[in-house]
C-alpha cells in the first residue's frame, strides 16, 4: 500500500508541474499602450509584450542596462534587463513584473524570460496616416493581399473593405499557437488522470492478489499483527500569514542566513533559506501570490504585494532587494523604505518590514558554536 501512495504521489505533483507549466506558457501578448493607460492596473504584475528592440543602452552595470522594444502598433516601452544584450531590430517576446521608475515615473518591464520570435520585417508606421488598423499576424497574411492590388485594384478599394480604427478598434483574436497551447493543456491533465486511475487500479488488484498468496499458503504471516507505518512528514508549513514549504527529504544545503519572525504569524517563527540539488543559484522570493516550491515564501497578508522582494546568497554573504512601489507597501530596511529594485546587504539583527510581517534577520551561528 505504501508503494501505492508513493508511485501516485510522484505521479500526481509531475501533473500539476506540468499543468502549472503549461498555464505560465498561456500568458497572452499585451499591448503597450493598455499599460501606459492604467499603470496601476499592470504595476507588480507578470505581462508579455512581443514586438522589435529599437535601441539598447549599457551605463557599465548590470543595474543599468535597459532597451527598448516597440510593439505592432507602435507603442515603445523601456525593458530592464541583466542579461546578454538583444539585437537591435530582431523581434521578440519579454515576461517579466511591470514597475514604474521612482524618478522619472516612466513605465518599464523588468525582463525575466526573453525569446526570439520568428524573422518578420519590422512594420513602417506612416505618421502622417489618421486611421490605424491592426498589423497582419504574419506575413502570409500580407502576400494574400498583395496580388489583388497588383491586378489593377485601386487601393482606395481595399482600405474601404477593412472598417478603420475610428470606427471600430481591431479586435485581437486568438492565435493558432494559443488555441493549441490551451488544448494540449487539457489534453496532457486528462490523459495524466486517466493514467493515474489506471494505475492505482492495477497496484490495489496487484496488492490484493498478493495478500491472497499469503493467506493461502502460509497461516502465520496472515495472523501476525500489521506493523503501523511511520506517518508522512508535513511538507508545507502554513500560519496566518506565512505558508512555505518544509525542505524535500533529498540532501539540502542550509544557506548561511535565517528570518526570525518577530511579528504577523502565531504559527511560523523561523524562516531558514535552502539550497536544491542541481540548483545553480540562490535566490528566495517573497509575496503575497503563490510560487516555486522550497524558493518562494507566501505573504498572505493583504498588506503585502504580489511580488514584495527577494533574498540572494553570494558568497556566504545575504542581500535583500524590495520589488514594491512606493503606491503599495514598499519592504522597510531597518525603518527605512527602499526603493524599486533597490538592494541592501543583510546582517546580524538587521529588521526587515515586509507589510504587518516584521522579521528579524540573523547570520548562520559559526562552528564553534554548533559544537556546544
Amino acid at each position: 500500500m505504501k508503494e501505492t501512495v508513493r508511485t501516485v504521489s510522484v505521479v500526481l505533483v509531475l501533473v500539476l508541474c506540468a499543468a502549472a507549466a503549461l498555464a505560465q506558457a498561456d500568458l497572452k501578448p499585451m499591448r503597450i499602450s493598455l499599460m501606459k493607460a492604467n499603470v496601476a492596473a499592470y504595476l507588480n504584475e507578470v505581462v508579455r509584450i512581443e514586438g522589435f528592440v529599437t535601441q539598447f543602452v549599457d551605463a557599465g552595470t548590470t543595474s543599468t542596462k535597459f532597451y527598448y522594444i516597440k510593439d505592432d502598433w507602435g507603442s515603445v516601452v523601456k525593458v530592464r534587463t541583466s542579461k546578454q544584450a538583444p539585437s537591435v531590430g530582431k523581434r521578440y517576446a519579454i515576461e517579466g513584473p511591470v514597475g514604474v521608475d521612482p524618478r522619472t515615473k516612466d513605465l518599464f518591464v523588468s525582463e525575466e524570460t526573453r525569446l526570439e520570435l520568428a524573422k518578420f520585417v519590422e512594420p513602417r508606421i506612416n505618421l502622417e496616416q489618421r486611421d490605424t488598423v491592426s498589423p497582419p499576424r504574419d506575413a502570409a497574411t500580407a502576400q494574400e493581399t498583395a496580388p489583388a492590388t497588383q491586378t489593377g485594384e485601386t487601393v482606395v478599394a481595399s482600405a474601404a473593405s477593412e472598417p478603420s480604427a475610428a470606427q471600430s478598434p481591431p479586435a485581437i483574436a486568438a492565435t493558432p499557437k494559443e488555441a493549441g497551447t490551451s488544448t494540449l493543456m487539457y489534453v496532457t491533465i486528462g490523459g495524466a488522470a486517466a493514467i493515474i486511475l489506471a494505475l492505482v487500479l492495477f497496484l490495489a488488484f496487484r496488492s490484493r492478489s498478493r495478500s491472497d498468496d499469503a493467506l493461502t499458503t502460509d497461516f502465520s504471516i496472515a495472523s501476525a499483527a500489521p506493523v503501523e507505518a511511520p506517518p508522512v512528514p508535513e511538507q508545507v508549513l502554513e500560519g496566518k500569514t506565512i505558508k512555505l514549504h518544509a525542505p524535500p527529504p533529498n540532501t539540502v544545503k542550509l544557506l548561511p542566513g535565517w528570518f526570525e519572525v518577530v511579528s504577523g504569524d502565531d504559527v511560523v517563527k523561523q524562516i531558514r533559506f535552502y539550497k536544491l540539488g542541481g540548483e545553480h543559484g540562490a535566490e528566495t522570493t517573497f509575496g503575497r501570490a503563490s510560487g516555486r516550491p522550497y524558493a518562494h515564501i507566501q505573504l498572505k497578508a493583504p498588506t503585502v504585494s504580489s511580488r514584495q522582494g527577494k533574498v540572494t546568497f553570494d558568497n556566504g554573504s545575504a542581500q535583500l532587494t524590495n520589488f514594491a512601489s512606493n503606491d503599495s507597501n514598499p519592504t522597510k530596511f531597518n525603518g527605512r523604505d527602499l526603493a524599486v529594485n533597490e538592494s541592501v546587504p543583510l546582517k546580524e539583527s538587521d529588521r526587515v518590514e515586509m507589510g504587518e510581517v516584521s522579521l528579524l534577520f540573523h547570520e548562520a551561528p559559526s562552528a564553534a558554536n554548533l559544537i556546544r
